[in-house]
């Protein structure tokens, strides 16, 4: 029962102290005034009642109240009578008064405070803008931002799914994420330093069927203070896109390269996408132990498709079939090539 510890008030006990014993610790009253200790009321009663001479015990409580004071009395007589507590708000003049000094660590708060706000805005933002330029036959697209201090690009999962959900859901952005977004540009305002900007989803191409945004779509930007960093994304293919689906079984997965290219994995529909230069390439798809290989002639940039059946091709892996070969490590070229 005391002023709190955030009030910028102080009580001042005393003061009510000496008016108390001016008051009744004289003829006619023989009344013995203290502090209300902090002491179990039993224990209370009995001092009252070992006073002797004195008419009882007065035990006086303050505390600040704002500007007022709010006191409580309670009187201990000595005789047998149950002890009476007044509780009372006065006028706090002479016994509340300001205490400048927890004014102090008021203002060290707010000066910290301040000191943060300062410092971000000194130290500033930059800003991200992601250009996307979209093929011509593109349609239906689902393009997403992801921007992330790592390279690892978001997955789709199911493609079909991952369209129809985000389709649902409708437009999402957030400080460094967005979805939905159009073809043309795009901003994050972001803290500067190194960012990975990353450009992911699907679209629907040619005769209306749904692909993933090629995995090479991701960039580092380095945003600096008060500037603007580019990122451009040109989904109109300068190389030729080979379209591969997996059939069969064995679909999810499967690991597919070109000689000194990064690998790529079948999605849950058994699809993929690699990017191809004109002239003769020759394609490695590897699942479990099996290797697989398919000659492709590109002759201009343009959409290629390659089917393969990888459970069939398990089960005729000992009867020599044309395609079967054993492949060098991703990025090394065929034997016949070295």
């Amino acid at each position: 029962w005391s002023t709190g510890m955030f009030s910028l008030r102080s009580a001042h006990p005393d003061q009510l102290a000496s008016q108390l014993l001016a008051a009744l610790a004289r003829p006619p009253y023989t009344i013995e005034v203290t502090k209300l200790p902090d002491i179990a009321e039993d224990a209370i009663d009995a001092t009252a009642k070992s006073l002797g001479e004195t008419q009882g015990l007065l035990l006086y409580q303050l505390r600040a109240d704002g500007g007022d004071a709010e006191l409580r009395l309670v009187f201990y007589p000595s005789s047998s009578a149950a002890p009476t507590e007044l509780a009372k708000t006065v006028p706090g003049d002479g016994f509340v008064t300001s205490s400048p000094v927890k004014l102090v660590p008021v203002a060290l708060v707010l000066l910290l405070i301040g000191g943060v706000v300062l410092s971000r805005k000194l130290r500033g933002k930059g800003t991200i803008t992601v250009a996307i330029e979209r093929p011509t036959d593109s349609s239906d697209e689902v393009f997403c931002i992801a921007i992330s201090k790592s390279k690892v690009r978001p997955t789709l999962g199911d493609v079909a799914k991952f369209h129809a959900t985000t389709r649902q859901a409708g437009p999402v952005t957030k400080p460094l994420h967005a979805t939905l977004v159009s073809p043309g540009t795009t901003s994050f305002t972001v803290a500067p330093g190194a960012w990975h900007v990353h450009l992911y989803g699907c679209h629907r191409r040619g005769d209306g069927e749904l692909w993933s945004v090629p995995h090479t779509c991701s960039q580092v930007v380095e945003v600096e203070r008060h500037e603007v960093a580019v990122a451009d994304f040109d989904l109109t293919p300068e190389l030729a896109e080979l379209q591969i689906s997996i059939e069969g079984a064995e679909r999810k997965g499967v690991a597919i390269w070109v000689d000194k290219a990064a690998i790529v994995h079948s999605d849950d529909a058994g699809r993929a996408v690699l990017a191809l230069p004109v002239g003769e390439n020759l394609v490695y798809l590897e699942s479990k132990g099996l290797m697989v290989t398919r000659p492709m002639q590109i002759d201009k940039p343009a959409i290629y498709r390659l089917a393969v059946d990888i459970a069939r091709e398990r089960r005729t892996e000992f009867q020599g079939r044309e395609g079967i070969a054993d492949a060098p490590p991703p990025g090394e070229p065929p034997a016949q090539n070295r």
